[in-house]
């Protein structure tokens, strides 16, 4: 039986659906589809609408050689009529969606970037539309201190936390928190699992041992 998330009472995990849609699906007014390289978030989407993941079709993706693109077509779905009035591809109807860790989670999934352990500064960003990326450096705001600067990259726009504030960041999206990306989530617990540098603990006040404590 397909779920069809109410626009008046979303839960988390509806949260981080539209988040995830709103960076990797489309739209249109003949249906839409959620697809990406990676399998198992588009066959995790499909779950989540309670229907089989028989619906996911794996097509050769020119773009990126040697991969299959893995494909949620709506065609003219409930869930596509829903997404359309919420805005999910265009206008947010509900603004709350831009204050919950679970949309961002979602949207970092999509369009989003954690470095690897072996980058010489840790680093989590976010690319879009100058709105999205510019109230998701105002959600990370009151958390890591910092008002992050939203800069243009060719035709779209990134903002970006490095260090400390990427590990905060991490633990106010990632910590103990569903995410249907693999390799996204390792990758943010092993930014969770990372020390704080002594001189950042002691701007925040806190110490190495507290334990769930994110710096504020």
């Amino acid at each position: 039986m397909l779920y069809l998330p109410d626009p008046d009472n979303l839960t988390p995990i509806d949260h981080y659906w539209i988040g995830y849609f709103r960076a990797d699906g489309s739209l249109s007014n003949g249906g839409g589809q959620f697809g990406q390289i990676h399998r198992e978030p588009v066959e995790a989407f499909v779950q989540y609408l309670g229907l089989p993941v028989e619906r996911v079709k794996a097509y050769k993706n020119s773009s990126v050689k040697s991969k299959d693109y893995w494909v949620y077509s709506m065609g003219y779905t409930a869930i596509g009529r829903v997404y359309r009035s919420m805005g999910v591809k265009s206008q947010l109807q509900d603004s709350s969606l831009y204050h919950s860790p679970h949309f961002w989670r979602g949207m970092v999934d999509g369009d989003g970037s954690i470095s690897k352990p072996s980058a010489r500064t840790q680093s989590l960003s976010l690319c879009g539309n100058f709105e999205d990326v510019t109230k998701f450096a105002e959600f990370l705001e009151p958390h890591v201190g910092l008002l992050s600067t939203v800069f243009p990259v060719k035709s779209i726009f990134v903002t970006r936390v490095w260090g400390d504030r990427a590990k905060t960041a991490a633990c106010v999206l990632y910590k103990d928190q569903f995410s249907a990306l693999l390799y996204k989530r390792q990758l943010a617990e092993l930014l969770i699992n990372m020390s704080y540098s002594d001189r950042y603990l002691r701007n925040a006040g806190i110490l190495q041992d507290d334990i769930g404590v994110v710096p504020t």
